[in-house]
């Protein structure tokens, strides 16, 4: 493959003239990542991140606008992760699966640290970032649609249960726990937390359970 080539005419150094465009962009994004964890988002300055990754300012400016659209990089990094575990599941054991699933999925924000209290900041007052959040949400439940119709074709999951509704209903209940969980300190387990509700969800979603019909239904 093609290696496309970026000559940096305001780089501080001629090192930086002869790197591949996509391992100058590495660069920068994992300086400013660091620094971020490090000094935290809001103190952290394009300076500092030039000077971390041994760049001019102007070159940072060139992979990325803001040192917004770093952070929104990043979030597109883990949530990339998050969506080709989520493709992994396994419709043996749904209920076993989803809470191995997301009680791996606290490490996430535990490694993250504050820089998650700062994504979930940035995505309630940053229109793109905001999207990109609501675009994900629509793929995580697309993703549990398709999880539990194979769960239905393995007969692990009621054939007569929406799946479009399920995978909505697990989707929204991580969302909704897992925000609590990161604005609450994180003092408790989430896994358990999920673990849970989701226990109480899946005496909905069982084979075999019975379904009562409502007075309104003739």
């Amino acid at each position: 493959m093609t290696v496309v080539m970026t000559m940096v005419t305001t780089a501080p150094s001629g090192a930086n003239r002869s790197l591949p465009r996509d391992q100058l962009r590495e660069r920068i994004f994992v300086a400013a990542i660091e620094l971020f964890r490090q000094a935290g988002y809001d103190a952290t300055t394009v300076d500092a991140i030039a000077r971390r990754a041994g760049v001019a300012k102007g070159t940072v400016f060139n992979f990325f606008a803001t040192k917004g659209a770093i952070l929104l990089a990043h979030y597109e990094s883990l949530d990339a992760q998050f969506g080709r575990a989520m493709l992994a599941l396994d419709p043996a054991d749904p209920r076993a699966a989803l809470a191995d699933f997301y009680g791996r999925a606290e490490s996430l924000p535990r490694r993250e640290g504050a820089l998650v209290d700062a994504i979930l900041r940035e995505i309630a007052v940053d229109a793109t970032l905001r999207r990109v959040d609501r675009a994900s949400g629509v793929r995580d439940r697309e993703r549990l649609a398709a999880y539990f119709r194979r769960c239905q074709a393995r007969g692990t999951v009621d054939a007569q249960v929406d799946p479009v509704v399920a995978g909505q209903a697990v989707a929204d209940l991580w969302s909704a726990t897992a925000q609590d969980w990161v604005r609450s300190g994180r003092r408790t387990s989430l896994e358990r937390r999920l673990a849970a509700k989701l226990d109480v969800l899946f005496a909905g979603l069982a084979p075999g359970r019975r379904h009562r019909r409502g007075r309104h239904e003739r």
